[in-house]
C-alpha cells in the first residue's frame, strides 16, 4: 500500500511540474517584458503582427530567439502548439 501511495505521489508530482507553455500570442506587452526578463537569452520570446496570404486578418505569432538563430523558426500559435517551419535552404 505504502508502495502504490508512494508511486502516486511520484507521478502527480511529475504532472504538475511538466513544461507548459504560455501563450505567448495573448500575453501584453508588459507580460512578455517579464517572461523575458526571467529566462535565458535563447529562451525569449518576440511576437509581430502577420498577415497570412488570401486574408486580411492580422495573425499575432511568436518565435523564440534560439529558432531565430537556428534558422528553423518555430511559430508559436494561439492553440499552445508549435510548428516547425523548413527554411527551404535560405
Amino acid at each position: 500500500m505504502k508502495f502504490v501511495f508512494a508511486l502516486s505521489t511520484l507521478i502527480l508530482s511529475v504532472a504538475c511540474t511538466s513544461a507548459i507553455q504560455p501563450r505567448f500570442e495573448r500575453m501584453s506587452e508588459q507580460e512578455l517584458i517579464a517572461y523575458n526578463s526571467s529566462v535565458s537569452v535563447q529562451d525569449q520570446v518576440y511576437c509581430r503582427e502577420e498577415i497570412q496570404v488570401g486574408s486580411h486578418i492580422r495573425q499575432r505569432v511568436c518565435t523564440k530567439v534560439r529558432d531565430m538563430i537556428n534558422g528553423t523558426p518555430t511559430t508559436l500559435n494561439i492553440a499552445g502548439s508549435s510548428s516547425s517551419v523548413p527554411n527551404n535552404g535560405l
